[in-house]
């Protein structure tokens, strides 16, 4: 392959980290051309001091960054200097370079030395097909380029030059893409290709793409027919999807990343390219929307279901608290009804009629059901308003159950009542022509039924009165149980993003059976590849002696922040006061510092970073005009203040045109990662980062979400009256390490923020290595602290109320009774026979999450909600505590 076809994969900053002479400072020096007891025995045998400087040379550099350089004496004086006058004092500076043959001899010496080997044409030909493996998981070309880096690392590698990396990645990129051409010209029949082709076509002066493109503003009752619309039309081709991609063996990530093509791509531009490939864009497109499509139909059904008992709960506060006097009366007539038995000046035979002169005889029973049984009206009267919503539950609820298939367990009562009720919706029956006992009732739990039930006259017997069925209360029941078991778990959606079952977010158990040592192989996560016995018994070590030395240091008094108090039952409680911080005064050396400008601030930072060339257009090889700086800070600046950019291009002599080219061409997820971690990265090598490390195992970050208001209508966006008043808002999930956000996910403000903590981690692309994280009470779930100490990370969130939260969950290997003297103690013992038990399936869990075929967090979400723990989940489960009791 030639060299004009080479991508451009590393930034400028990128590659000479990766393959540019190192530049040290006498401190590195000192470190890195040290000579130890195994180069004397090397260094004996080389016969010419250059020839021994070089090897010193070689090997310094080989340890800093694990590569060879090519460089001459006069390139690299400082350096050559530093050995001369530290190991060779009395030798002048070499005039000769070095012949190749010496410093090729050295190289062999140094990879004898460390176990390493260079590249053959053998070992580039494995490169070459790990390469094309890795296209079919992620098309992303830098992704490929890490992978393969890890590839040479994990094997003893030195990696192959930047333009052979370049060419191994740019031919597993094009045999990918020829290899999905070829299978989508043979896949597709004639009735796929007109499907795809016709999103393509204009009806009604719109483009059906164009119309499928538009993303639900909220729950409105016209949103929600929009998006059934979109539905139906997607049914029809996501048939076709659903046979053809299984066939082209591409990943999800794979899939996301070929339908953002059809989502940036204007049509006109899909339209030129290769027909192919525009439907192979189309059909991922498909797929993906329909999983959107579904994921904002139940977010809908959600919503609306439980908004609706909302509202019914509160009318029946309202209605229960309507007249204050009188509870307030009743409240003090029972306290004068009280005081009668009290009353020693009354015999007993007395009491009835003093207490009927307080509540009449005829009352008093009446009186006795408010009194006891107000919780029960209260639930009539929600039950009573639900039954008058009936046309608003039709209007809204059942053309989102009639449009979404839902799943879960054959054994599940309401599975008859489900089958039931989709019968009953197709056929032109009443529910006054169903016999009560045909109507399942099973799934309703025992308290509710009776508020499904109405009495009536008999049509046979006009004195009778008999049960029957109240059509809209049972039809509401229906979807309010369901919505509860879509929350815990037990009900589920195949064709979703979100509500899939756990077990469709996992590794295909037999595949994980047949594949799993070599899938742990591949992954670098050392602590899943040790026997849970051992790691068991290192932390049965560990969390023993923390008890152990957690108690001396507050019996002997070394722990001086800790507060005990003994009571009058010499019961010893403690706790830690916490000291009212002072009000932060700002530094007077920042009142010294001039404001500047936020756009000549972005254009300082673009010309400082390279930032411009992270936000490449969709597809460079159309791109012509060269990049803007202006056009580039003007659409940043709209884009970061809120402004937008028509109002931009109405206050600058920049035009709409040009302003909204910048935007949906070069602003995507991808360039935007890219371009964050190319400031924080610069920002990491300034001297003054390493100043603000101050833990000694590493950088500690902290996770806390920031509300911000939205100006676009957006189904994620919510209501809260706290953080926005009247407006809508996300919450902005941020990774903050020294000072430096180096991640961000926007996550809806109804969203749980502990389920991005392992996310927001692991999906750091930038080169701040994180240690531990930090969080709020917010930021802790059941799970996170096992799966943050097995993906490497420490958790450290910070506790409220800590005597409280600490005494109950916390847990020890032997028999608590052991550490009854102790003041910190465990109150269970650790399931230890279980962790041991369901540790293969918890590896799966775990390498699932590894791989990021979904997104973590939507894993994460469902370990950590689920009700009905099955003995894995358990498993996982009963280590965090471990863990958590260890912390």
């Amino acid at each position: 392959m030639s060299s004009g076809s080479r991508i451009k994969i590393l930034s400028d900053g990128d590659l000479e980290d990766l393959y540019g002479l190192p530049v040290l400072n006498d401190e590195e020096r000192k470190v890195l051309f040290e000579i130890e007891e195994a180069d004397h025995t090397i260094l004996d045998k080389i016969s010419t001091i250059p020839a021994k400087i070089n090897y010193l040379l070689q090997k310094g550099y080989f340890y800093a960054k694990q590569y060879f350089f090519n460089f001459t004496f006069q390139q690299i004086r400082n350096d050559t200097w530093f050995i001369i006058n530290n190991y060779f004092p009395d030798e002048p500076f070499p005039k000769k370079q070095l012949s190749k043959h010496f410093h090729y001899a050295n190289q062999k010496r140094i990879l004898q030395q460390y176990n390493f080997r260079q590249i053959t044409a053998k070992t580039q030909v494995k490169l070459q097909c790990y390469a094309k493996d890795l296209t079919k998981r992620h098309i992303y070309p830098k992704f490929i380029f890490d992978e393969l880096l890890a590839f040479c690392q994990r094997n003893n590698l030195v990696r192959p030059g930047y333009s052979t990396m370049q060419t191994i990645v740019s031919m597993a990129l094009a045999d990918e893409r020829n290899r999905l051409l070829n299978k989508v010209s043979t896949l597709f029949d004639k009735g796929a290709r007109t499907a795809l082709d016709n999103l393509l076509e204009s009806e009604n002066n719109f483009y059906r793409l164009t119309l499928l493109k538009k993303s639900a503003k909220d729950f409105s009752t016209t949103e929600m027919r929009k998006e059934i619309t979109k539905q139906r039309y997607l049914l029809e081709i996501y048939e076709h999807a659903k046979t053809i991609l299984p066939k082209l063996n591409i990943s999800t990530k794979n899939i996301e990343y070929y339908a953002s093509m059809a989502t940036f791509y204007p049509i006109s531009k899909l339209k030129r390219v290769k027909k192919n490939l525009a439907r192979l864009y189309l059909l991922c497109y498909v797929r993906h929307r329909l999983l959107e499509v579904n994921d904002n139909l139940i977010t809908f059904f959600l919503y609306r279901t439980n908004k609706y008992y909302q509202e019914a709960e509160e009318y029946a506060r309202e209605k229960t608290d309507i007249n204050n006097d009188q509870a307030e009366q009743r409240l003090i007539n029972a306290g004068k009804l009280a005081q009668l038995y009290a009353d020693k000046n009354i015999a007993d035979h007395e009491l009835r009629p003093e207490a009927f002169k307080i509540i009449p005889e005829d009352e008093i029973e009446q009186f006795a059901k408010e009194l006891t049984k107000r919780e029960a009206k209260k639930t009539r009267l929600t039950w009573q308003h639900l039954g008058k919503q009936s046309r608003g539950i039709t209007l809204n609820l059942r053309p989102v159950f009639q449009a979404i298939h839902f799943s879960y367990n054959d054994n599940t009562p309401i599975k008859e009542a489900l089958d039931f009720f989709n019968q009953h919706l197709k056929s032109n029956k009443t529910f006054s022509n169903y016999p009560q006992d045909q109507v399942p009732l099973k799934f309703i739990p025992e308290t509710l039924q009776a508020h499904v039930t109405t009495k009536t006259i008999d049509p046979t017997d006009n004195r009778r009165r008999i049960k029957t069925i109240n059509a809209e209360r049972y039809e509401y029941m229906l979807y309010f149980q369901l919505q509860k078991m879509l929350v815990s778990g037990a009900a589920f959606i195949k064709d979703s993003i979100n509500y899939r079952h756990l077990e469709d977010e996992l590794i295909p158990y037999d595949y994980w059976v047949a594949n799993r040592d070599k899938i742990l192989e591949k992954l670098n996560l050392p602590l899943l590849c040790m026997p849970i016995q051992e790691i068991l018994k290192l932390l049965n070590e560990e969390l023993t002696e923390r008890y152990h030395e957690t108690n001396n240091n507050i019996q002997n008094g070394d722990n001086t922040h800790i507060k005990l108090h003994e009571n009058k039952q010499n019961i010893v409680t403690w706790k830690l006061p916490y000291k009212k911080q002072a009000d932060d005064v700002n530094n007077p050396f920042y009142e010294n510092l001039p404001s500047i400008n936020i756009a000549d601030l972005v254009r300082y930072v673009a010309e400082e970073t390279n930032l411009g060339a992270k936000f490449t257009k969709i597809q460079q090889r159309y791109t012509k005009k060269s990049f803007d700086l202006n056009q580039f800070v003007a659409a940043i600046v709209a884009g970061g203040t809120g402004i937008g950019i028509g109002k931009m291009a109405e206050i600058s002599d920049i035009n709409f045109h040009e302003l909204n080219n910048m935007f949906q061409t070069c602003f995507r997820i991808d360039t935007l990662r890219d371009a964050s971690d190319e400031v924080v990265n610069k920002i990491a090598k300034l001297p003054i980062f390493k100043f603000y490390t101050l833990a000694e195992y590493g950088i500690h970050a902290s996770v806390d979400g920031q509300k911000v208001e939205t100006r676009s209508h957006t189904i994620k966006a919510r209501y809260s009256k706290k953080w926005f008043a009247l407006g809508k808002g996300l919450s902005s999930y941020k990774l903050v390490a020294n000072h430096v956000p180096i991640n961000d996910k926007i996550i809806g403000t109804n969203e749980h923020e502990s389920y991005y903590v392992l996310d927001i981690a692991n999906s750091n692309t930038s080169d701040v290595e994180i240690a531990a994280i930090s969080g709020d009470m917010h930021s802790i779930n059941r799970v996170n602290f096992a799966l943050m100490y097995l993906f490497g990370y420490r958790f450290m969130p910070r506790f409220t109320c800590l005597p409280d939260k600490a005494q109950k969950p916390l847990v020890s290997f032997q028999d608590p009774e052991e550490f009854d003297d102790y003041l910190v103690k465990p109150v269970d013992k650790v399931k230890e026979s279980l962790i041991v038990r369901e540790w293969d399936n918890v590896l799966r869990i775990l390498v699932s999450l590894a791989l990021k075929e979904t997104s973590q967090a939507i894993i994460v979400r469902k370990l950590s909600s689920y009700k009905r723990a099955n003995p894995t989940l358990q498993a996982l489960i009963e280590f965090d505590k471990i863990i958590m009791s260890s912390y």
